[in-house]
């Protein structure tokens, strides 16, 4: 392995703002959500054919096209231009997407209302201190919140001391979270213990219902490599640095066969607004 004697710097980006930068890759990389997940929404929250949907940071659409193909009506809200205009894109023919590009705090619904709310991957993005009260402005009196994340299963990752060591070398700061960063996961509640106490904490919903869903995919070089570019952590890395940093993962992956199977679990909290 190649000795790596760089060390990790920060840009003055704003790191919440970098996935633009790779949209496209994003899009094909970054894992989906079970169908399952979704079925389980829709029932939960009761929805009526043809509801509306509103899709808070919704990235490249990767939630919002599941709901519009079952024939719902989504607002998507994604504070990046090159993300929206990605998932705009998925979903042109449907005439059932539309794309508003603003962060959460800064969205104006006016007078319109939704019937479901939901955020996946994006929520810890929003502002802890007015997110649930800004949502709850946008839901019908029976509209529901689901907030939702994918969380990779690291507890007997492939080659994992190989790769600790590369960023134990390379990049320092990100080896504080070894798991989290190397195969990247959740980040979800900010401002209490669990999302659901950040439910309760609120004020704003009702009892609120959980829901975990494992699943697996295979995951090539290329597939890791590539996500690994959509990370906003990794993003706000020396350019150098990244570039030496991922070289050296693909080489132990491609040592290890170039592919390697990958456990999820996708955790959804949903909960009803008060009246």
């Amino acid at each position: 392995m190649a000795q790596l004697g760089c060390a990790a710097t920060v840009t003055e980006r704003r790191q919440s703002r970098v996935f633009g930068e790779v949209a496209e890759l994003y899009h094909r990389h970054r894992p989906d959500y079970p169908s399952s997940l979704f079925d389980w929404i829709v029932d939960r929250a009761e929805l009526a054919p043809g509801a509306r949907i509103l899709d808070i940071g919704a990235g490249t659409g990767k939630s919002s096209t599941w709901f519009v193909g079952r024939g719902h009506h989504v607002t998507a809200v994604e504070p990046d231009q090159a993300m929206g205009e990605v998932a705009r894109s998925s979903a042109a023919a449907s005439g059932r997407l539309t794309v508003e590009v603003a962060a959460l705090q800064d969205f104006d619904p006016g007078e319109r209302r939704w019937d479901l709310a939901v955020s996946g991957q994006a929520w810890h993005w929003a502002d802890p201190a007015t997110r649930f009260a800004d949502v709850a402005a946008c839901l019908s009196p029976t509209g529901r919140l689901c907030v939702f994340w994918n969380r990779p299963d690291v507890a007997e990752r492939p080659f994992a001391e190989e790769i600790d060591e590369v960023y134990l070398r390379c990049a320092p700061d990100l080896a504080r979270g070894l798991a989290a960063v190397q195969f990247p996961g959740s980040k979800s509640a900010v401002s209490a213990a669990t999302p659901s106490d950040e439910f309760d904490n609120s004020g704003l919903f009702e009892q609120v219902e959980l829901r975990e869903i494992g699943w697996s995919r295979e995951v090539t070089t290329e597939d890791h490599c590539s996500n690994l570019r959509t990370q906003s952590d990794h993003r706000m890395l020396d350019p150098g640095v990244l570039e030496t940093l991922i070289d050296s993962i693909a080489e132990i992956i491609d040592r290890h066969g170039g592919r390697y199977d990958l456990g999820y679990t996708t955790h959804a909290y949903l909960a009803r607004v008060r009246s």
